[in-house]
């Protein structure tokens, strides 16, 4: 038994610096839609069907978010996609990936999507209450949209 387990601790610490390197991979290469599964899924679901009221649904929504002052950088700001171990450049794959997927009739008529540069602007100047924000901006959509 002493001679199996040590068989398994050789081959587990064999293996150990490929596990590494898999988990730090870069995200390039991956894709918009699998970095949207791994850092926005959990909170955001699937379908982009978030949990009201404190995650806002994507579906349908997301899109009004761009046509009010505030909102696009909003959406770059927001703890999960400003703290996600992504770079400028994927996060902003991830943006367009999100808008284009889930807004729906809400998306405006000329999107213009995002760049790393605006990725890096906004994720470097990340307000103190986004909850406040997000209260703001959910009522300007409110009064403009419904």
């Amino acid at each position: 038994m002493l001679a199996a387990m040590s068989s398994r601790l050789i081959v587990l610490s064999a293996a150990l610096p490929l596990v590494l390197a898999a988990v730090v991979v870069s995200a390039e290469g991956r894709g918009a839609k699998t970095e949207y599964i791994i850092h926005c899924q959990g909170c955001h679901l699937e379908n982009g069907v978030g949990r009201p009221p404190d995650i806002p649904t994507l579906t349908g929504q997301i899109g009004y978010l761009l046509q009010i002052p505030g909102g696009r950088e909003y959406l770059i700001q927001v703890p999960g996609a400003s703290n996600a171990p992504l770079s400028d450049g994927d996060l902003a794959g991830v943006l367009n990936y999100i808008v284009q997927t889930y807004a729906g009739d809400s998306m405006p008529e000329r999107f213009v999507p995002y760049t790393e540069a605006e990725v890096t602007r906004y994720r470097a100047d990340a307000p103190i209450d986004i909850d406040a924000i997000r209260h703001r901006l959910k009522a300007k959509i409110a009064a403009r949209f419904e």
